[in-house]
């Protein structure tokens, strides 16, 4: 197994939180997304980590959905993601594919160094 890469989506009214091996999702926690986002989100990956024999700092690069989504959730997503990069001195990438498969592959392809710019939902 090669290190593995977190995903964090919170663009979404159901959150989720990924571990990703190999081009494999090898475990997922999904939640409601509420005002206890950024709690729940670091509950999540510390039951996804323990479920999966490892620890945040194996994680060798995060990835987060950037949007379009609620402006409070994605900041907290944006927010978790950067702290534990930075705690791990390892890469974080922000994504916006649509599908599963092409999320998977913008975590593991897109260049890390990058500003990670949130896109959020337009008010009519």
């Amino acid at each position: 197994m090669t290190s593995p890469i977190l995903l964090i989506l919170t663009h979404q009214p159901e959150a989720s939180v990924h571990l990703i091996s190999d081009e494999k999702v090898i475990g997922e926690k999904k939640f409601q997304a509420g005002r206890d986002l950024g709690a729940r989100l670091l509950e999540a990956i510390e039951e996804l980590c323990k479920e999966n024999n490892i620890t945040s700092a194996e994680i060798k690069r995060f990835a987060v959905h950037r949007g379009p989504g609620n402006s409070s959730a994605l900041r907290a997503g944006v927010t978790v993601a950067t702290i534990l990069a930075q705690a791990h001195s390892t890469e974080v990438v922000g994504i916006e594919a649509e599908s599963l498969e092409e999320i998977i592959q913008q975590a593991q392809s897109l260049p890390s160094g990058q500003p990670i710019q949130p896109i959020y939902t337009k008010f009519k």
